[in-house]
């Protein structure tokens, strides 16, 4: 399962997309923009939202490789981008794309500039195994099958996530190429996989089957370094981590894990649950930073949005936040990409 609604902030802006439509909040109030197109809410793609730190642009996408630049403003309208890319995201001043072929194999990572006229080939290290310990069936691991790639970023990098094939790549910013890149078990379709850099390597959370949750961290030479729940945790253990919703990295000490009644803020590297706040996030969320110590929360399933706050020394702290939103031109991506 890929994301299907996504959050970016920049400076004072702030771009909330899934398959439907596209906010852009500016301060105090924003617009929604409704997204027309061929195919809302495919299945096989992620919803796609980049922007550069300029903010002048976003680019959006919703199903089948097709990428759209979109202005600020409540009425410009979508123009196509030169390429296809299953996923897009944004390194400093550059675009990082993801391109797959037919049989959704990540085929090649790009580079390219906001006019994404030239794009650069990245090359792609060969990956180092790993092990989760989820993901078998009558004691083997599932067969590879390809899903696709979508990317992610921290503070610490860019992550590339082939659920399918069990490959997640970490890529610096600023890198010609990712640092490094773990080969695990493949995971199934109804399994939901996030991956985050970290300086010590990839924060994993793995939910399976919907619910069966695990969040491990593994430095980029295969090492785990610390798992939630423990190898020889007791059931309570277990009971805490039910019903994954997302992660987010905080700091270079501190992640947060969202779980369907909690907030679980746990350490790096080695996973030590710090604090727990109660809070309901029965679906996927995503997660962007808000400024210092903020970040905005938004769960897949509904239009609400949250503000959670994470200084260090203090309780977690989140409430729901509302900007006023007017309507603005529907975005036509209909355009197929040549």
């Amino acid at each position: 399962m890929h994301p299907t609604r996504r959050l970016l902030s920049r400076g004072p802006w702030l771009f909330d997309i899934n398959p439907n439509r596209l906010v852009i909040v500016h301060g105090a109030e924003g617009v929604r923009r409704e997204l027309k197109g061929d195919s809302p809410g495919h299945p096989s793609a992620p919803v796609v939202l980049a922007a550069l730190a300029e903010a002048k642009d976003a680019w959006v996408g919703s199903g089948d490789g097709r990428v759209f630049s979109v202005g600020t403003d409540a009425s410009t309208p979508a123009q196509s981008f030169p390429r296809e890319c299953f996923d897009l995201i944004t390194d400093g001043d550059r675009l990082i794309g993801a391109h797959v072929d037919d049989t959704l194999w990540l085929t090649t990572l790009f580079t390219t500039d906001g006019s994404g006229q030239k794009w650069e080939p990245m090359p792609l290290p060969e990956p180092v195994s790993a092990t989760h310990g989820y993901g078998y069936s009558e004691g083997l691991p599932l067969p590879e099958s390809p899903d696709g790639a979508f990317l992610d970023s921290s503070p610490f990098g860019i992550t590339v996530v082939e659920k399918g094939r069990g490959r997640v790549h970490v890529l610096r910013a600023g890198a010609a190429q990712p640092e490094g890149a773990l080969q695990l078990e493949p995971g199934h379709e109804q399994d939901l996989w996030r991956a985050l850099a970290t300086p010590h390597g990839v924060l994993l959370l793995l939910i399976v089957n919907y619910r069966l949750t695990g969040l491990l961290h593994f430095a980029l030479d295969g090492t785990l370094l610390g798992s939630l729940p423990r190898s020889d945790s007791d059931e309570d253990e277990d009971e805490l981590t039910w019903g994954g919703a997302g992660i987010c990295v905080l700091d270079a000490n501190r992640a947060a894990l969202f779980v369907q009644d909690k907030i679980l803020l746990v350490s790096l590297p080695g996973l030590e649950v710090l604090e727990t706040r109660e809070g309901e996030w029965p679906r996927p969320v995503s997660v962007t930073s808000a400024g210092r110590d903020r970040w905005w929360v938004g769960p897949e399933d509904n239009d609400a949005l949250f503000l959670l706050t994470a200084e260090p020394g203090h309780p977690l702290r989140i409430h729901a936040t509302n900007p006023p939103v007017n309507p603005g031109a529907p975005l036509e991506l209909r355009e197929r990409v040549r």
